[in-house]
C-alpha cells in the first residue's frame, strides 16, 4: 500500500496527469496556501478545511463533477445531481473529521482569523493563476465560511 501511495504522490505534481487538458487553476490550494502559511499548519490540514467550503460555493458551476465526486468516491447514488453532490460533500467533511483533519478554522485553532493577510496572499494566487471570478469580496466570504 505504501508503494502505492508514493508512486501516486510521485504522479501528482510532475506534469503526467495534466498532459492533453491544458491549463489548470488548482483553486483549493491556492485557497489552502495562504493558510499553511500564516498559521503554520499542516496543508493537508489547510485542505480539509477549504475543499468542502470551496465544493459548496461552486456547486451551481460543477454540479455534475461534483455528483459524479460523490458516486465515485463515497457511492452515492441520486437522480437529483444537486442532492447528489451535497450528499458528497457531506460525507468528505464526514470523512475528515472521521480521521481527524479539521473542517472549520476554529477545529484548526485558528480562532480570529487574520482575513486581510488571508485575502491579500490569496489575491496573489488567484491573479497568478488566473482565476478571475476570485475578487476580494468572494475570498472574504469564504474564509468566513471556513
Amino acid at each position: 500500500v505504501r508503494n502505492c501511495i508514493n508512486w501516486a504522490a510521485t504522479l501528482a505534481w510532475n506534469g503526467l496527469p495534466v498532459c492533453g487538458i491544458g491549463g489548470f487553476t488548482m483553486p483549493n490550494h491556492m485557497l489552502e496556501h495562504p493558510l499553511s502559511g500564516v498559521y503554520d499548519i499542516a496543508h493537508g490540514a489547510g485542505l480539509s478545511i477549504v475543499m468542502p467550503v470551496w465544493m459548496e460555493l461552486e456547486m451551481n458551476n460543477k454540479t455534475d463533477k461534483l455528483a459524479k465526486f460523490a458516486k465515485e468516491v463515497f457511492a452515492i447514488e441520486n437522480s437529483d445531481k444537486k442532492v447528489q453532490a451535497k450528499a458528497g460533500i457531506e460525507a468528505l467533511k464526514n470523512w475528515f473529521s472521521k480521521i481527524g483533519s479539521p473542517v472549520t478554522l476554529k477545529e484548526a485553532g485558528i480562532k480570529n482569523p487574520d482575513y486581510e493577510t488571508l485575502i491579500k496572499h490569496a489575491l496573489v494566487g488567484a491573479k497568478s493563476r488566473g482565476i478571475d471570478y476570485m475578487t476580494e469580496d468572494y475570498i472574504l466570504d469564504f474564509y468566513q465560511k471556513c
